[in-house]
Parts: structure tokens; sequence; C-alpha cells
């Protein structure tokens, strides 16, 4: 370190000039002259006029990319979403593409990193080359994300309650499900349909065919299920409202009337 005399004039930093572009994300590039700097000071950078040119580096928010309105669009996949946003200012000096890659954006409270980056042609600008020709279009980087998190909406879900029809034979009755399916998932509506069962009677059971519905603009995939139960608990379709008691007549010599009467239908008028 020098020592400097005293009575000697102080070292000053003057001139402090910012560069005209940033170095990277965040940081800007510094000029200085230290004026009366002491003749005996030996130093590579030292002027002619004892003066001492240096240069540092400092955080700027100048020099940060920032992101337009983030968008949102319709579903992807189950539970996922994709989003999407140019940057709306890349400082000068920096690379657009780098720039979109290292910039973070905020959704659902999370701060996350573009999963793509691409450069497209907003012909809504004006730009110029370094010739100074005009240009009536220029190029913008816009990042993408695909959104796994908190997406409720993207997520299929079964109408409730489940509907239960007619008994189709003794301990065995028709249910319907309605699996309403999120926008954007419409082509998949069948594949869903079949992987995501529905609960009756505290149990998952996928349904035996399906049909497409379209109400009030809302893509839905109707299940129907046949159940059976034997459980001793579930009385439904295995008693019957009314009891009807025949006697079996005229019935014929070669026939075992106990075989016949297990045999031959009942016709019982219901009006």
């Amino acid at each position: 370190m020098h020592n400097f005399s005293q009575g000697a004039p102080t070292p000053v930093w003057v001139d402090i000039t910012p560069s005209d572009m940033c170095q990277s994300i965040g940081v800007l590039e510094y000029t200085a002259t230290l004026t009366n700097v002491p003749e005996d000071l030996d130093h590579p950078r030292k002027g002619a006029s004892g003066s001492l040119q240096m240069d540092g580096r400092f955080d700027e928010s100048d020099c940060i990319p920032m992101c337009s309105s983030i968008t949102s669009e319709k579903c992807i996949g189950p539970g996922v979403r994709p989003y999407y946003a140019d940057l709306a200012y890349v400082p000068p000096g920096l690379d657009k593409l780098s720039s979109c890659q290292a910039t973070p954006a905020t959704i659902h409270r999370r701060e996350t990193l573009s999963m793509r980056c691409e450069l497209l042609l907003d012909r809504g600008r004006r730009d110029h080359d370094e010739q100074g020709h005009d240009w009536n279009e220029t190029l913008i980087a816009r990042g993408e994300w695909d959104i796994d998190f908190d997406e409720d909406s993207c997520v299929p879900r079964g109408s409730e309650p489940i509907t239960p029809h007619e008994c189709l034979s003794f301990g065995t009755q028709h249910y319907s499900s309605n699996l309403i399916v999120p926008r954007g998932l419409e082509r998949m509506a069948l594949t869903l349909a079949r992987e995501i069962p529905a609960m009756i009677h505290d149990r998952h059971i996928l349904a035996n065919c399906y049909e497409r519905l379209d109400q009030d603009g809302i893509q839905t995939v109707r299940g129907h299920l046949n159940i059976s139960f034997s459980e001793p608990s579930y009385k439904q379709c295995h008693a019957y409202d009314k009891k009807y008691t025949a006697f079996l007549k005229d019935v014929p010599r070669e026939l075992n009337p106990l075989k016949t009467c297990n045999e031959a239908p009942l016709d019982i008028d219901s009006s």
C-alpha cells in the first residue's frame, strides 16, 4: 500500500461514467479517473497526466430483464396448464434468449424459471439495423411454463351424486356417473373416463361403457355401471316392493309339478 505524505492533495475519483451496455443480468460496469495520484506511484494503468483509470461492476436494476403480464391457456393434461410471457424489457448488451432463460416468473406464489424460450417475430414493433434502416418487425423473447401445481381447474372431476337407475336383476343395479372434462382435454375425454373410477358405496369402480355429452358447452363423459353387491347390508335390488302368490293349475300329468313351477313364468300386469 502506498503511503501518502501529509499535506499532499488527496486522491479523488472523477468522471465516474456508467457503461452503455450491461455486463450481465443486474450488473453494469462503471469507469472513473483517479486524480491527484502521487508521482512515485507505479501502476500499469496510470496515465500520462497523472490520473489512474479504474473500472467496477455494481448491481443495477436497469440491467434486470422484465416480463410482460403472464397469460394462461387451455389445459394440456390432467392438472397441467400452460402459461407464457414475453420479455417486455431486455437491457442493452444482453442476449434476448439468454435473458429469457434466466428470468423467473411468479405463478401461484412460486417463483419458477421458464421451461422453454423462443424468439418470435413481433410485427407490431419497429426496430432498425446497424445501418439505421427501419424494419416493421423485430424479434421478441417468449418464455413458456407448463404448470402442474395448484391447477385444480385442469383436473377432471366426477359430478355428484352418482345417479342410481333401475335394477337389472336380483342384486344388480344400473348407475351412471358424469365426468366433467376441463377445456383443452376434450380429445382425451374417453381416455380419462376409462382411467378415473367412480365412487359407489365406498368402492372405486370403472364404468362398463361410456357416452359423450355436451351440457351447455361443457364437455362431459357419462359412464354407465352395472353393479352387483352381495353384502347383507345392501338391500337395493335384493327385495321387491310387492309380494305375489299364485297357484299353478292344470299341470299335465307327464310334467313334474315342482319343476314346472320353477320354470313357468308369471305374467304380472304392473298397471
